[in-house]
């Protein structure tokens, strides 16, 4: 066999197959025999007789553009790809976050604890810790605490609220903060201009405008008739008789004193010798008595004003200043023959003096009235009554004890399961009969109460059948129980008792008895008859909302749900566990090892033992 053709060689030395190598794409022989291409993590190709690095498996980069070391970054999950920020999940991805620290986690960029002063309020980490709770008004010191003062500035300092400056025209009197500045001492009555300043005008109620004391409206009743304000409201407009009711309202009547009373002139006495006889106290005491001629006529103003001649039912006439009766009006007479009473008697209806003095109406058991000068017998007497309607023999039936008669005509007594006799009017009971009693008292409904199903008056009078929320029975006299009230039960201690168990809420006894509630590692309450979880026992939650396995999770021990539900401990390359509630990191993975003492990156370092430094 003689030299082999360009791009092919003999490389096994084995002439029967001549030069079976293509050195110019043959990837075990690339250029030469043995030379054989490979890179890491990526497709190896040959090109003319020489190694080509082609496309990266899945999962993995040529983030330092190198083909010496292949594809040399698992951007899915290798160690330093998980925490790279500079290179996470793809080449030259940087995490960052603003004022937050930020990590990189199976090839996704996370936010990491907030720079101190910051916090991720709006809980977006696409602006990271956007908030300065050192100095924002509307989250001071925390998310959502709002600066603010009534009346005031505000500011936030450190992460605490503060009171600034005041508003004009506001000032801070009482030194606390949490009412801001409470006073306008521009309108304050009583911090006028400044704190504790108060105004006060007498009779008046006091203002302040732009800071300056005013004297404000007067008290009712007081006027400032002076206009002068150093003495306020200085006249009692409601007695004064030279202001009354009103300022330079002077009270004056003729012949008589004057009074201010409440704001109003009134007339006093009259002066001796004088009289206000019209009743108007416009022109005063306008009359005389004296000397007044017709004042000896005048049946209105006999011998005095407003004296008025008047007889009961007769005429009268003023003679020389003295009344005198005259005849008697038709119907009446002057029976007792005394003037001061006039004519006394209505001889139409007054049953002693009936059409004339001294004629006297009488009938039996019964009243007599005169109706015209006529008798007529009137009301029977109390106790009587007039059931044959014939005034003849007066109110004859004494219905106060007939007892077919009995309170009225016609009225027997006849009580239910009674013997019965009529007393004053009314029937009573003399016994009871066919085992009855009469235990209201009461006669109107004879002998009421049957013994032997009463369950008022069961087996005899007043012996009530009751049990504790239930609805009791009388059976032949003997109380019982006939059934509970909804909601109840007669679960322990018999009827004695009644339905003592609120099957409703009691947790032994739920929606019936003996039915009990129980849940794991939770406390059971009975809600309208179906049992339901009540709280966890101190250390346990239900985090699957499952009230049917109870608090099924021990949160202080459970890596998947550690301190609260679904709270899981995760830690790279280790196990986690969870002691008290709170993640710790457990042993490392086979071939990893904890170098820098962090859990925060878990077992970082994949080797052994860790590098020096």
């Amino acid at each position: 066999m003689g030299t082999c053709n360009t791009g092919f060689t003999d490389c096994n030395k084995d002439p029967s197959d001549g030069c079976e190598i293509n050195t110019a794409a043959d990837l075990k022989n690339c250029g030469s025999c043995g030379s054989a291409c490979s890179f890491p993590n990526a497709a190896a190709s040959c090109n003319t007789g020489k190694c080509t690095m082609g496309a990266c498996n899945i999962g993995y980069a040529d983030c330092n553009r190198n083909p010496s070391d292949g594809c040399e970054i698992n951007v899915s999950g290798l160690t330093n790809i998980g925490t790279d920020i500079n290179n996470c999940g793809i080449c030259s991805y940087v995490c960052s976050f603003p004022n937050a620290a930020a990590s990189c986690i199976t090839g996704a960029c996370t936010m990491g604890t907030c720079n101190t002063g910051f916090v991720d309020c709006n809980k977006s980490p696409s602006d990271g810790c956007e908030i300065n709770t050192g100095t924002d008004l509307k989250n001071c010191g925390s998310c959502g605490n709002l600066c603010s003062f009534s009346n005031a500035a505000a500011t936030c300092n450190n992460g605490k609220c503060t009171m600034g400056t005041c508003n004009t025209g506001f000032t801070d009197c009482n030194k606390v903060s949490s009412d801001g500045c409470e006073v306008n001492i521009a309108a304050s009555a009583t911090n006028c201009g400044t704190c504790n300043n108060i105004c006060s005008f007498t009779n008046a109620q006091p203002l302040c405008n732009g800071g300056t004391c005013k004297m404000g409206t007067c008290n009712t009743g007081f006027a400032d008739c002076n206009k002068n304000p150093s003495d306020g409201c200085e006249i009692n407009t409601a007695a004064d008789l030279i202001n009354c009711g009103s300022c330079g309202n002077a009270c004056s009547f003729a012949n008589a004193a004057a009074t201010c009373n409440n704001g109003k002139c009134t007339m006093g006495a009259c002066n001796t010798g004088f009289a206000d006889c019209n009743g108007d106290p416009s022109d005063g005491c306008e009359v005389n008595t004296r000397g007044q001629a017709n004042i000896g006529t005048d049946i209105n103003n006999c011998g005095i004003c407003g004296y008025v001649c008047s007889f009961p039912n007769a005429a009268g006439s003023c003679i020389t200043g003295a009344c005198t009766m005259g005849a008697c009006n038709t119907g009446f007479g002057d029976c007792n023959k005394n003037p001061s009473d006039g004519c006394e008697v209505n001889i139409g209806i007054d049953a002693k003096n009936c059409g004339s003095c001294a004629k006297t109406c009488s009938f039996s058991n019964a009243a007599a009235t005169c109706n015209n000068g006529q008798c007529t017998m009137g009301t029977c007497n109390m106790g009587y009554t007039d059931c044959d309607k014939s005034p003849s023999d007066g109110c004859e039936i004494n219905t106060a004890a007939d007892s077919q008669n009995c309170g009225t005509c016609n009225n027997a007594c006849n009580l239910f399961q009674a013997t019965s006799t009529c007393t004053s009017g009314v029937c009573t009971i003399t016994s009871c009969t066919g085992g009855y009693n009469d235990c209201d008292q009461k006669s109107a409904n004879g002998c009421e109460s049957n013994p032997a199903i009463d369950v008022q008056n069961c087996g005899a009078c007043k012996t009530v059948c009751k049990y504790t929320n239930a609805i009791p029975l009388c059976n032949s006299g003997t109380c019982t129980l006939s059934m509970c009230n909804s909601g109840y039960g007669d679960c322990i201690n018999g009827v004695s008792d009644g339905c003592e168990t609120n099957t409703n809420t009691t947790a032994l006894h739920c929606g019936s008895c003996n039915t009990a509630c129980s849940y794991n590692n939770a406390a059971a309450v009975c809600n309208n008859g179906v049992c339901a979880l009540g709280t966890c026992t101190s250390g346990f939650f239900d985090c699957n909302l499952n009230s049917a396995d109870g608090c099924e999770v021990n949160l202080k021990s459970d890596p998947l749900n550690c301190g609260s539900c679904n709270s899981g401990c995760r830690y790279f390359n280790a196990a986690a566990i969870c002691s008290s509630g709170s993640c710790k990191m457990g042993n490392c993975n086979t071939g990893y090892l904890d170098c820098n003492n962090n859990d925060d990156d878990g077992c970082e370092y994949n080797g052994s033992p860790c590098p020096p430094g």
